[in-house]
């Protein structure tokens, strides 16, 4: 039985318990992957954290002061170290924080128009600040957080040149990081992925046991989200595929598909443009056409809720940048993994994949 399976079959078991029912289910979920290797590292993990824990304040503390969504940096301290919680202090956080991050420096030469971009992580922006930009830098680089130095960053100069800097957010998932993933941490990713959310209280349940995990049984209800929002592509009116299970276009197997899929017949989509569904800051802009979401830009809104907006063309936004509903964002088009043109609209509640139709089919035009 694949973790995941196990998983659901675990959270399902759980639904009819009502009281004390976050405990029970990573006992649940422990239980069910004995037969699978991987027993310890989710028992240790799930058991080890709950969502009033002090270990959950430091990553939501770290969250906060480095611009990362705190459930994305969980995630990923637990699959990348085996991290079991224990002992962690805000120390070990930061690192794994700066490890998710990339700063982007944009230079751009005013007499020749010419722009060269530099990509750093953390450790090599610090001493590059110093040893090529010049950058008087007297702290060590572990006291400093990422955008301590990011402000070090703004403070690049040289004569006939302008300087920009953007600071890139990862997530587990992006082809980067994900493509080398072991196979027991993809494994554990996924595991995981499905139990945390409960174990940290971040799926709205009700007494029938409505859920918004992926892949629930009939009785699932979208949760309440106290924002509106707006269709994210006015000239896109069709829906090519639905949130859900489906069989996948590409490879024929069944697959989980993680958003909505608006499109026009053909490529006529290419070049439409596509809004900011809700007023929001601008939290990850990924220019890479061979990854699976191809361009795409992730948009943190009020209420713990994410939007991401996939297989762009163009982006005209960047990281940081505060946008209104309405704002175009970006133009339609068919980068990444796809078989024709159309965006795949994706959003996060709190977290948790959930279907975004609900809340913007009143807006479809």
């Amino acid at each position: 039985m694949d973790p995941v399976t196990a998983t659901k079959l675990g959270i399902q078991a759980a639904l009819f318990v009502k009281n004390h029912w976050r405990k029970i289910i990573v006992v649940i979920c422990g239980i069910m992957f004995l037969f699978i290797g991987l027993f310890s590292s989710v028992v240790n993990i799930t058991s080890s954290v709950g969502a009033d824990d002090e270990v959950v304040e430091l990553y939501k503390e770290v969250a906060e002061e480095s611009g990362l969504y705190w459930p994305d940096l969980l995630l990923y301290h637990a699959v990348m170290l085996y991290n079991d919680f224990t002992n962690v202090t805000i120390e070990d956080v930061r690192k794994a924080a700066k490890e998710i991050v990339k700063y982007e420096l944009v230079v751009t030469n005013l007499e020749t128009d010419f722009t060269q971009i530099y990509t750093y992580k953390f450790d090599q922006f610090y001493d590059d600040l110093i040893n090529h930009w010049g950058v008087p830098i007297d702290e060590k680089k572990e006291k400093l957080t990422i955008k301590e130095l990011a402000e070090y960053g703004h403070q690049i100069t040289r004569p006939k040149y302008k300087f920009e800097l953007n600071i890139l957010y990862y997530s587990i998932t992006d082809p980067e990081i994900w493509h080398n993933l072991t196979s027991d941490q993809v494994q554990l990713y996924e595991a995981l992925s499905q139990a945390l959310p409960y174990q940290f209280g971040l799926v709205p349940m009700d007494g029938d046991g409505g859920s918004t995990i992926p892949g629930q049984p009939p009785g699932s209800r979208p949760p309440d989200i106290d924002v509106d929002f707006a269709w994210p592509a006015p000239d896109l009116t069709g829906i090519s595929s639905n949130f859900g299970e489906r069989v996948d276009p590409i490879n024929g197997k069944k697959d989980f598909h993680t958003g909505v899929d608006l499109n026009l017949p053909g490529d006529a989509d290419i070049g439409k443009d596509v809004i900011a569904s809700a007023d929001g800051v601008v939290y990850q802009v990924v220019k890479d056409a061979s990854g699976a979401c191809g361009y795409n830009i992730r948009i943190k809104h009020g209420g713990d809720v994410q939007t991401r907006y996939c297989h762009l063309s163009a982006i005209f936004v960047k990281p940081g940048q505060e946008v209104e509903q309405g704002d175009v964002i970006g133009s339609a088009g068919k980068t990444g993994r796809v078989t024709g043109a159309h965006l795949h609209f994706e959003m996060k509640y709190k977290g948790v994949l959930v279907d975004p139709l609900p809340y913007i089919i009143s807006t479809r035009p």
